[in-house]
């Protein structure tokens, strides 16, 4: 899978640590609380505008990505 959506759903945990061909990841407009993205080595876009629930996750492994895209 190299493209997920799951905006404007009610998923509180999302895993996606084993999926390394993600590209693109837009949680838009949910309630996400716990967000592991550990091995998406090229994962790209990242959208969580307006998460309001979505607690403070550490993007390290995404700093060497510079198209990274984080709407707030």
């Amino acid at each position: 899978m190299k493209t997920l959506k799951c905006a404007n759903t009610g998923i509180v945990n999302l895993d996606v640590s084993k999926n390394t061909e993600l590209i693109e990841l837009d949680c838009s407009n949910g309630f996400i609380e716990q967000l592991n993205l550990a091995n998406n080595k090229k994962l790209t876009h990242l959208y969580c505008q307006s998460n309001i629930l979505l607690k403070p996750v550490s993007y390290t492994h995404l700093d060497v990505y510079k198209r990274v895209v984080m709407d707030s």
